[in-house]
C-alpha cells in the first residue's frame, strides 16, 4: 500500500517512525518493550565502541572500529536524506519496497545488541558460576543462527504464505468487459481509502482508451465516499468498481449509498474480496 500526498510543513513521519514502520515492523514481529530494550543495548554498543578506540586508544582506530558505525548509519541516513527530500518538494509517499535497502544491516545490528545484553549479563557471574559472555562466544554462530530465526521466522513465513493483490488480472477483466461491450458506456473507479489508483498502471499497458477516472470510497472527515459520481454518471450507462486492496467490507459507507441509488448488474470479486462490481443507477434516480 502506498500514501502520498502533499505536505506544507514537516513531513509526518520522522526518520525513527519510517524506520520502524516500513523497515522494522515489516521483517520483525516484536513488542514494542523489545524494540526499545534493542535500541538501548545498540546504544550501548555505539558508546563502548567509541570509548574503546576513540577515546582512551592512544592511537588511530582500525578499520573495523568504524563497523558498527557504519551498520548504523546505513540504516539511518537514507531516512534523514527522505525526510530533508520530503520536506524540500512538499510531498511525501510511503511505501515498503522504498526503504527496502536500509534493512541489510539491521540483523547484524541485531546480534550486536544481543551481545551486548550478554555482555551485561556477566555480572550475574558469581551466581552462575560461569562466563556467560564465554559460553556465547564458545557457540556463537550458533547462537546467530538462532536469535535471526527467532525474530526473523514470523514476517518470513506470513511473506510467504501471503497472496499478491491481483491488480493485473482485475485491469485486463474490466479492459475485456469495456472494449467487448458494444453500445454501452462505462465510469470506471478504484475503490480505495487514497487518492491515488493502482490500476492505471496496468490499464495503460492493456488499452489505449480505458482509464480510471479516479478513487472513491473515502468516508472520513464527513467527505461523500461517492464525490462526482452522479454527475460523470449523468453521461454513461454502468458504474464499474475495482477492488484492488481493500474488500468491498471496507467501504461499508459507499456500499450503503450505493445499494439505495444503484442496481447491481454484475459482481466479479475473488473468494478474496478482490475483483470488480458494476452498477447501473436506478431507474427511479434516473427520472428524478
Amino acid at each position: 500500500k502506498s500514501t502520498k500526498f502533499s505536505i506544507s510543513t514537516l513531513p509526518t513521519k520522522d526518520p525513527i517512525s519510517v524506520l520502524l514502520e516500513y523497515v522494522v515492523e515489516k521483517n520483525f514481529k516484536l513488542p514494542a518493550l523489545v524494540y526499545a530494550i534493542l535500541s538501548v543495548l545498540l546504544v550501548l554498543v555505539l558508546i563502548r565502541t567509541a570509548i574503546r578506540y576513540f577515546v582512551r586508544s592512544g592511537k588511530p582506530a582500525p578499520l573495523n572500529a568504524y563497523f558498527v558505525f557504519y551498520l548504523t548509519a546505513w540504516a539511518i541516513l537514507p531516512l534523514v536524506f527522505v525526510y530533508i527530500t520530503f520536506f524540500a518538494l512538499g510531498a511525501e509517499r510511503y511505501m515498503g519496497r522504498y526503504f527496502a535497502f536500509c534493512f541489510p544491516p539491521l540483523p547484524i545490528l541485531l546480534v550486536l545488541a544481543i551481545e551486548q545484553a550478554v555482555e551485561s549479563l556477566n555480572v550475574a557471574r558469581p551466581w552462575l558460576r560461569f562466563s556467560l559472555s564465554r559460553h556465547y562466544l564458545r557457540y556463537a554462530l550458533l547462537y546467530a543462527l538462532a536469535i535471526c530465526a527467532v525474530f526473523a521466522l514470523p514476517r518470513t513465513y506470513a511473506g510467504a504464505i501471503s497472496v499478491k493483490e491481483p491488480y493485473r488480472d482485475i485491469a485486463r477483466s474490466i479492459v475485456k468487459l469495456v472494449e467487448g461491450t458494444t453500445g454501452a458506456s462505462f465510469a470506471v473507479y478504484e475503490a480505495s481509502h487514497t487518492t491515488h489508483p493502482m490500476l492505471d498502471f496496468y490499464m495503460k499497458r492493456m488499452s489505449t482508451r480505458v482509464r480510471l477516472i479516479g478513487t472513491i470510497g473515502v468516508d472520513k472527515d464527513g467527505r461523500d465516499p461517492l464525490a462526482g459520481v452522479d454527475a460523470v454518471m449523468s453521461g454513461k450507462d454502468y458504474l464499474v468498481i475495482a477492488f484492488t486492496h481493500k474488500q468491498p467490507k471496507h467501504f461499508p459507507l459507499m456500499m450503503r449509498q450505493l445499494s439505495k441509488e444503484y442496481d447491481l448488474v454484475a459482481s466479479q470479486l475473488l473468494r478474496s474480496g478482490r475483483g470488480y462490481m458494476m452498477w447501473t443507477k436506478r431507474a427511479a434516480d434516473q427520472a428524478r
